[in-house]
């Protein structure tokens, strides 16, 4: 028997304005420092992200409004790529070698390596890469061989596509409904949030940027002021509302990651049809087996002070190797 899994937004989306969320960043001080003194290895100081715990070790986090202020970003999940947000890269190390994007390492699929937040931001990124370049990665720039907001890695010379990256959801199963999600946070009590890969294989519910609802950030508790993914996006005494909170509010508009702008104006996230699951879903996997910790290499220790991923030089110079061959 089929059931009709419905997004919770279908209904509220079509009678709302929409607005897009700002983004924060991660700003390494000792990179800073070193740009300053001239001796920089030319990795960039300031990354863009949507959640302070992206940040590595000794990084401060920028709200939207600090990275306007001190003169960093801008930060989006539009069609401009090299401003695009950061998020997770997952790696299949033992079997098919391919790269997947999530929004970070948690919702890898499971025994899947976690490449970190800002994999290849060390890369120069050509001035021309957008949606419908072609995928490239030299000794002067790259294009498409990032995890973005709006872009999904790309392998080898392959098209680099807007609205490519996918999302998770959040599962009601008295209802049978879902409603497109960054992470667990973005659920209401009841709910069982499940990454992109797993909605994808559980439920064919395929979120882009366009689809995935977020919160907002209030001035009084009832007047808004912007669109965010999570409450450290919102300014000095303003407060977090959630994206299901937000929809129940009268004259407010609906927050979403980005707008369909490569397919024209943004359409209702639609019904998915799905079979009814045998049992209620299951419990997100366990933890990863290979983690990917994050430092924050200073001049102390002989380094550049750049976000570094990676838990070992060994794992690092196997990875190269195997990510060459494969990519």
């Amino acid at each position: 028997m089929k059931i009709l899994l419905l997004n919770f937004f279908t209904a509220a989306v079509a009678a709302q304005q929409m607005e897009i969320a700002r983004f924060g960043g991660c700003l390494n001080e000792t990179q800073v420092a070193l740009e300053a003194a001239g001796t920089s290895d030319g990795v960039s100081p300031f990354s863009c992200h949507m959640e302070s715990a992206h940040c590595g070790e000794g990084e401060r986090w920028l709200t939207p409004m600090d990275v306007e202020s001190e003169g960093f970003g801008p930060c989006g999940c539009d069609e401009d790529y090299d401003t695009n947000a950061y998020i997770g890269t997952c790696y299949d190390l033992s079997g098919s070698h391919q790269v997947v994007c999530a929004y970070d390492g948690s919702q890898c699929p499971e025994n899947w390596m976690d490449l970190g937040q800002r994999f290849n931001n060390d890369h120069e990124i050509d001035e021309s890469c957008n949606d419908e370049s072609n995928a490239s990665d030299n000794e002067e720039s790259s294009c498409g061989k990032r995890c973005l907001c709006n872009y999904h890695y790309t392998s080898r010379d392959g098209p680099v596509d807007a609205g490519t990256s996918t999302y998770g959801i959040c599962y009601n199963s008295e209802s049978r409904t879902y409603e497109c999600a960054v992470a667990n946070h973005s659920c209401a009590e009841g709910e069982e949030f499940f990454g992109p890969h797993e909605g994808i294989d559980q439920y064919g519910a395929i979120c882009n940027c366009d689809d995935t609802a977020v919160g907002a950030c209030m001035e009084g508790g009832s007047t808004f002021s912007h669109c965010a993914v999570f409450e450290d996006s919102c300014g000095a005494g303003q407060s977090f509302t959630t994206a299901r909170q937000l929809s129940s509010m009268s004259d407010m508009p609906s927050c979403r990651l980005c707008s369909n702008t490569w397919e024209g104006e943004t359409p209702a996230p639609m019904a998915a049809p799905v079979s009814s699951p045998v049992s209620a879903p299951v419990n997100n996997p366990v933890s990863m087996p290979v983690s990917s910790p994050t430092n924050s290499v200073t001049a102390e220790d002989g380094g550049s002070g750049a976000f570094v991923q990676g838990s070992t030089v060994l794992m690092s110079a196997l990875l190269y190797t195997v990510l060459s061959f494969a990519l």
